[in-house]
């Protein structure tokens, strides 16, 4: 039997007693010494190797959820590695404990645990993990979401203002935790996102107080400029939704008049047009004034960025290629690239305008080329944090240059276990596949795929754990103008 099944049976029948905490604490620091590679942030912190460990040694359901977490893992190597019932003996094991975990955490509700805001918070994090490794994104964003809004009521509760450094002390919250959950609200903000304008206007308006006091002329070390970025990032995510919910646009049609309205999939996660920050505007649509002048601000403010944090960057980029620094200035230079290009793309009306954004894409897939065989050789290729998806799905999508989107796509497929949270490589592979299958029928003789030919993406279904996505895309006609609803089920 595997250790972690040991380490379940340790959890099933714990007590409050020195000699079982010591035993559990035991074989938590052997789950712990082989998930840090797998599921801590980019830069050291005390959230994997220390908190939640420290927590399931007192918490019979955080560690319960620690070993469904260690047998996922397990599971899914030995799938990739051919060995599918020893696979699903581990799959069955996860299960549960998940189970168990979940029992507990319903108790330790009912029982008032929102009084206890680290140990909820903690459990709404291993929930995330559990619910994306199993490939349930739809169930896995719910959850982001709900820890995050949980630790918006905390803090509102003790009449803290939404700055870190503050929170701790009255609520008992670790800053590495406080930052792991704020990183849980960049997965729902890059996926599904559901929550009214009011939540966006606050947390973005939160932010923005937050930049004015951290935004130094010049970066000095590499984990302050993380930390920046990801709240410029969070920023201009929320600003994104903000703009978009600010329209209301109606549901597509083909050019005879009829709405294309697709079916969503029962426990599927279904994107349109008015949940996820991927989607653009079209010639009609005309933003307001204020927040066409909120967005170049908030582009001012990305090319400070990338001059405040060029040094340091350039300095990380000379180190070996094996080393954290490097993997860390890598993907920051490939976010910086693919939130300028979001943060552009949701006013264009036009795909041709993404033409002009050609260094940036070059910029991402220069970046990940160079990371992806680090990030993609985890031994259970999973970890939480935003890596090389999100950017090189921008690439996929939007970028004509046949090299780079090639590349790109390529990168993609190298390995079928892959995943960053929510997203999973090879359903991200697809999607831009067969918009790109769509278009190269169309590229001309000077490589050009023509403005009157492209394809917008307009949603998705997807269901990860069937392994079958929906894809909805809007192409233009041709010359003779208009445009032709298209869509496809692919499965891998």
């Amino acid at each position: 039997m595997s250790s972690y099944c040991h380490t379940g049976e340790l959890a099933r029948s714990i007590e409050p007693d020195r000699h079982r905490l010591s035993r559990l604490s035991f074989v938590l620091d052997s789950l712990r010494s082989k998930r840090d590679v797998t599921i801590a942030r980019p830069l050291p912190s005390s959230v994997w190797s220390k908190i939640i460990p420290q927590v399931g040694e007192m918490e019979e359901y955080i560690a319960n959820g620690l070993v469904a977490i260690g047998a996922l893992s397990k599971a899914r190597n030995e799938l990739a590695e051919g060995r599918s019932p020893e696979s699903k003996e581990h799959y069955q094991y996860a299960l549960k404990q998940y189970g168990k975990s979940l029992r507990g955490i319903n108790t330790a509700i009912e029982k008032g645990a929102r009084g206890c805001p680290r140990t909820a918070l903690i459990a709404c994090i291993l929930v995330f993990c559990i619910e994306s490794m199993q490939g349930h994104q739809a169930s896995a964003s719910l959850h982001a979401a709900n820890g995050v809004n949980m630790l918006l009521d905390c803090y509102e509760a003790f009449g803290k203002p939404l700055t870190p450094s503050q929170w701790k002390d009255s609520i008992s919250l670790d800053a590495d935790l406080s930052r792991a959950l704020t990183e849980l609200d960049l997965q729902v903000l890059y996926f599904i996102d559901v929550r009214p304008a009011s939540y966006h206007i606050t947390i973005k308006d939160a932010l923005n107080c937050q930049l004015q006091q951290c935004m130094p002329a010049v970066f000095e070390d590499l984990s302050s400029c993380y930390q920046c970025w990801q709240l410029i990032m969070r920023r201009n995510l929320h600003f994104i939704d903000i703009a978009r919910k600010h329209l209301s646009r109606p549901e597509p049609h083909n050019d005879d008049g009829r709405a294309f309205s697709p079916t969503e999939w029962d426990d599927g996660a279904n994107f349109r047009h008015n949940n996820t920050p991927w989607g653009s505007a079209d010639r009609s649509t005309c933003f307001p004034a204020e927040i066409l002048a909120e967005r170049d601000i908030y582009l001012a403010e990305i090319a400070h960025f990338e001059e405040a944090s060029d040094a340091i960057l350039k300095k990380c980029m000379t180190a070996p290629h094996h080393t954290e620094e490097f993997h860390v200035a890598a993907s920051l230079r490939a976010h910086v690239a693919a939130n300028t290009i979001r943060m552009r793309g949701t006013f264009f009306a036009d795909e041709i305008e993404y033409d002009y954004l050609y260094p940036l894409f070059q910029t991402i897939v220069t970046c990940c080329t160079l990371v992806r065989p680090y990030f993609t050789t985890l031994p259970s290729g999973y970890h939480t944090n935003l890596g090389i998806l999100m950017p090189l799905f921008e690439v996929g999508v939007h970028c004509r240059n046949k090299i780079l989107r090639d590349q790109a796509i390529a990168m993609l497929f190298v390995d079928k276990q892959y995943r960053e949270g929510i997203w999973d490589s090879y359903t991200t592979g697809f999607i831009c596949k067969w918009v790109r299958e769509l278009e190269e029928p169309w590229r001309d003789k000077e490589g050009l795929v023509p403005m009157e030919r492209r394809a917008r993406l307009m949603g998705l279904n997807v269901r990860c754990e069937q392994r079958r996505a929906h894809i909805f895309c809007a192409q233009g006609n041709g010359l003779e103008g208009g445009v032709q609803m298209k869509d496809t089920i692919v499965t891998w």
